[in-house]
């Protein structure tokens, strides 16, 4: 995972993250081999 973030004022939170997961399993099972991975953005409201 690797992004970059940034805070608005004391009450705001926002970042921007590039994210990638590898499976590499046993042979023989159902999902041997999976690779996820994709954007993700979030914004956190701090009370």
């Amino acid at each position: 995972m690797t992004g970059i973030g940034k805070s608005f004022g004391s009450l705001i939170d926002a970042s921007l993250t590039y994210r990638s997961l590898y499976y590499d399993m046993k042979a023989g099972g159902i999902l041997q081999k999976n690779m996820m991975h994709g954007p993700q953005t979030a914004v956190a409201f701090k009370f």
